[in-house]
């Protein structure tokens, strides 16, 4: 028969903790444990409800604009060149069929 001692640590299990970064999940049960967490916490479920001061509404509508601008430009530019070509095209073929 097992002892009292032994059917203790059989029934204790090792607490397995998951680690979430995004994009895989990690068995960090290996690791010592610390107060503070070893990755951020990417979701922000961990963390106070503290409000925290936003930038101003108009500064966030503005920096979104420039930014997406300047992603645009260089798919807008390629676009009005190829219109550009075509309309070119056109206006060549159209011009030599009234010769």
């Amino acid at each position: 028969m097992k002892s009292r001692k032994e059917k203790k640590e059989m029934k204790k299990k090792e607490k397995i903790i998951y680690i979430d970064d995004g994009s895989t999940v990690v068995d960090m049960s290996g690791l010592r444990q610390t107060k503070k967490p070893l990755t951020p916490d990417v979701h922000g479920y961990g963390t106070p409800n503290k409000r925290q001061k936003q930038p101003s509404r108009w500064r966030s509508i503005v920096g979104t604009y420039f930014d997406s601008m300047k992603m645009m430009l260089l798919p807008m530019l390629a676009f009005i060149g190829i219109i550009a070509v075509a309309f070119f095209f056109l206006w060549l073929i159209f011009y030599l069929k009234t010769l």
